[in-house]
């Protein structure tokens, strides 16, 4: 160890020097059980505070800065900031996290292929499998953490940096091409290079195509890349004439955060889990199921929807009426075609010749609708005889699920032969996982199959999904 690095005992993590904070979000306080829980809220414009969090309403002190940079009565979606490293690794860090629900301190830390996590036996390294195919991290809710490390334009301090913590894959994503691709054209001199962070919004298919918002790092309003590179250049040039080494500094950095078993912070616990769930762990050491976003989830739940009740064609005169559910089973495809078709007795007459097909009609219908949900919509499959037919938007959904918490929108329906699909979003309201039943549905349904099996607190990205509702001779709203 030489003169210049600090000698502290090992295991304590010297991280960059945070002045502020840069959200994406804030807390919601909710009154619970005699009790307040904080849950997290998805914002479309970025906050600037410091470092000092409200213990009762859980809002952070607005930073100076802020109003410096914003108008009256205006959302924050542009910050002028200032690359703060060289070192791209410096600038922005991201890991798999996994954090104790009581302490808010990092048990496990990986990378995909490494790891240091937390046991009896002191910190150790271990491979690292990524959470979907880790049991530890499934249990301890294992997610990647990102941080980025900014100056702020009109901050005084001229070390301190705005970390700006997230979850997303998006901000993730965009945020590194940015710094690579500055890196790459600058040969790694980003160093005091002014750039514009900025709010941006878009659509996807696992969004349901509604926007959701992200970060991104441009050029400035009227400069050039090549005007920004040249004011990065003269910032470094000056720092070497006066005899300062940033490379020194950074060198010194970076030895700082190996000194630490683990380079995350406590803080970024705020960012991993809502209150919610961290008390829900603390009390119950069993994690929910993690829940997938794509077709190959449909796919399963398919394959493996449990049977509340199968109809025989025989058996229909003893449905009980509305406020009961029909749930049919909708395996794979192969046992779909050992069984006899199901003759719907009000659509067909006795003497009339009733075609089967390959595929029952309900597990073709809920499969053209989630393709035409979470598919790109070039990849789906034409299906002969589906039409898409009009639907209430507002349609009254109250009675769908009367003893859950959740708000209920119809998003499309489509129709073959006899027999509709409608696509409905469920969007939890509650502060707690929800496990989606089937039985729990009132309405006279043929076939109801979730996207997802449950539904995670408010405001975190698992807490919609979409059920697909099969009904026969009628649409929705006369089913319910």
């Amino acid at each position: 160890m030489n003169q210049f690095t600090l000698n502290v005992v090992k295991g304590v993590t010297i991280t960059p020097p945070v002045i502020g904070r840069i959200t994406m979000g804030h807390s919601k306080v909710t009154q619970k059980d005699g009790g307040t829980r904080a849950l997290p809220v998805r914002d479309d414009h970025f906050g600037i505070t410091t470092l000092i969090q409200n213990k009762v309403d859980r809002t952070w002190e607005p930073h100076p800065v802020e109003a410096s940079l914003k108008k009256a009565n205006e959302k924050l979606v542009a910050i002028p900031v200032t690359l703060a490293y060289n070192d791209v690794n410096l600038n922005l860090k991201n890991r798999y996290s996994a954090f104790d629900s009581k302490s808010g301190r990092v048990l496990c830390s990986g990378n995909g292929e490494k790891a240091r996590r937390s046991t009896d036996a002191g910190v150790q390294d271990i491979d690292c499998p990524r959470p979907e195919a880790c049991q530890y991290g499934q249990a301890q809710r294992c997610k990647s953490m990102s941080r980025a490390y900014f100056r702020i334009e009109g901050s005084d301090d001229e070390l301190g940096v705005f970390v700006l913590r997230t979850t997303s894959w998006n901000s993730l994503s965009t945020l590194g091409t940015r710094l690579s691709q500055l890196t790459g054209l600058t040969q790694g001199k980003i160093a005091g290079m002014p750039m514009m962070l900025v709010m941006k919004g878009k659509t996807s298919v696992a969004s349901f195509r509604e926007v959701f918002y992200f970060a991104d790092l441009v050029t400035r309003p009227g400069q050039t890349l090549l005007q920004a590179v040249k004011q990065a250049k003269e910032f470094q040039d000056g720092m070497e004439q006066a005899g300062l080494s940033i490379e020194g500094m950074e060198s010194a950095l970076r030895a700082g955060l190996s000194n630490g078993d683990f380079a995350d912070e406590i803080e970024d616990v705020d960012e991993w889990l809502s209150d919610e769930e961290l008390i829900n762990v603390a009390e119950s050491a069993v994690s929910p199921s993690l829940v997938g976003t794509n077709l190959e989830t449909l796919t399963k739940n398919l394959q493996s929807l449990v049977k509340a009740r199968k109809l025989d064609p025989q058996d229909e005169s003893e449905v009980a009426p509305q406020s009961s559910v029909t749930t049919l089973v909708i395996a794979s495809a192969a046992q779909a075609e050992a069984e006899p078709p199901t003759v719907p007795t009000e659509a067909a007459a006795p003497d009339r010749q009733v075609r089967k097909r390959e595929t029952r009609v309900p597990v073709v219908l809920t499969r053209y609708a989630a393709q035409n949900l979470y598919a790109p919509l070039r990849t789906v499959e034409p299906v002969a005889g589906i039409g898409r037919v009009n639907l209430r938007r507002d349609l009254p959904l109250d009675t769908l699920l009367p003893t859950l918490p959740v708000q209920a929108r119809a998003l499309a329906a489509w129709r073959l032969e006899d027999q509709w699909v409608t696509a409905v979003r469920l969007t939890n309201t509650a502060a707690r996982w929800l496990d989606l039943d089937p039985r729990a549905l009132q309405g006279n349904f043929v076939a109801a199959t979730f996207q997802h099996p449950n539904l995670g607190p408010a405001g975190l990205a698992s807490d919609t999904t979409v059920v697909y509702l099969v009904t026969r001779g009628r649409g929705l709203a006369e089913a319910l």
